[in-house]
């Protein structure tokens, strides 16, 4: 029993992680993103996403 409980406490962890790296990634590349509109030299395209 404690091990599935701790399997599942690592999996929140790892979870919880990869998550915040996620979130920082969207962060930072949305930052270049405005510098690059702000400088002209970005061209928006259609994504499908």
């Amino acid at each position: 029993m404690t091990l599935l409980i701790s399997v599942l406490i690592i999996l929140g962890a790892v979870s919880t992680a990869v998550n915040m790296v996620a979130a920082m990634v969207k962060r930072i590349c949305n930052g270049i993103e405005k510098r690059l509109l702000k400088k002209g030299q970005l061209i928006k395209t259609q994504l499908p996403f």
